[in-house]
């Protein structure tokens, strides 16, 4: 790369990672609270297509955002910050009697799967801040995660009866990545005092992590959060 652009290019990362310092107006930004998403299986083998959709589930958990924010005169908004998403699912023992699979009828087959989903890391942020009604700020923000970590893990269950006799198999998988999840944040906040402001604040978007593995494939989602959030200026 030409040496202009690299100069160039640094630059730009310094004048925007610098931006929060130089604002008129600069604030802590924190949440926590609660998180959502789902667990999807597919499989494209005519064998196996019974299990299509019957062991998909919701996700719940948990969230946590900090984020360092600079505030310009026009309300245009700069900053940096981390979060984490916590998120565990189950989707319940499902039944299936008489199945026939592969020439064999088995008198009963039960299979269960649970499945954990984190997501760490580092993001960026910019948006407006919009005051109203004296007390009230809307700071709605797009946030971009900067070489966050995705990481899932699938826990199976099955039985299977034949003959009078039950066959019990079990089996755990775990995969882990980097990601770029792009979230949008809508928090709505009061100003208890000159510097504290308390508030709600509503996160959606995220990540999706997509498996294969031969005919199968497992989707982990990540939808978003609802936070208790604060700010602290100075």
């Amino acid at each position: 790369m030409n040496v202009f652009k690299k100069i160039g290019l640094s630059l730009s990362a310094l004048i925007l990672a610098a931006s929060p310092l130089m604002a008129a107006e600069r604030m802590i930004m924190g949440g926590l609270g609660s998180a959502s998403g789902s667990y999807d299986y597919q499989d494209s083998d005519a064998q196996f297509s019974f299990l299509n959709s019957k062991l998909d589930h919701d996700m719940s958990g948990s969230s946590l955002s900090v984020a360092y924010v600079g505030v310009e005169d026009s309300g245009l908004m700069w900053g940096a910050g981390y979060h984490s998403y916590t998120l565990t699912g189950d989707s319940g023992t499902q039944t299936w009697n008489n199945l026939t699979v592969d020439g064999t009828t088995y008198d009963q087959y039960t299979a269960n799967s649970t499945t954990d989903l984190t997501l760490t890391g580092f993001y960026g942020l910019v948006g407006y801040q919009l005051k109203f009604a004296d007390k009230f700020k809307f700071m709605p923000n797009l946030r971009l995660g900067i070489g966050n970590t995705s990481e899932v893990k699938l826990s199976v269950y099955e039985t299977v009866t034949l003959g009078g006799t039950k066959y019990v198999a079990s089996g755990a998988s775990t995969d882990s990545g980097s990601a770029s999840p792009l979230f949008i944040s809508l928090p709505l906040y009061f100003q208890v005092s000159e510097k504290l402001g308390l508030g709600l604040e509503l996160i959606s978007g995220g990540l999706v992590h997509e498996i294969t593995s031969g005919t199968s494939t497992y989707t982990y989602r990540l939808a978003g959060a609802t936070q208790l959030s604060l700010t602290y200026g100075f």
